[in-house]
């Protein structure tokens, strides 16, 4: 899982299509099951990507948070909020949806 902020993103003239591919290479990390990925937006959202590998059915946990996609690889969009703190709470309960699984 990765957290980028807004800060991060402005100290490195990052633009959101620079990360794009982010998630998917997270996903690639030998022992991957699933990566999220959360970055603040320039209004203060907090957008997620998720991927997954292809036994992994990621868009269900996205549709739980109003998004949505396709099985292994789906996103959310969050109202604003501390970024570390929901990177925490999206973590552990993707933790126990992998226990389940």
């Amino acid at each position: 899982y990765l957290g980028v902020s807004r800060e991060l993103m402005e100290a490195y003239h990052a633009s959101d299509d620079d990360l794009e591919a982010i998630p998917g290479q997270l996903r690639d990390i030998e022992g991957t099951d699933v990566a999220l990925m959360i970055r603040q937006t320039s209004h203060g959202s907090l957008r997620g990507n998720l991927r997954s590998q292809p036994e992994i059915d990621i868009q269900e946990f996205a549709a739980e948070l109003g998004g949505g996609g396709h099985r292994n690889a789906a996103g959310f969009t969050l109202p604003p909020a501390d970024l570390d703190a929901t990177l925490a709470d999206l973590v552990a309960r993707l933790e126990k949806k992998l226990e389940q699984h």
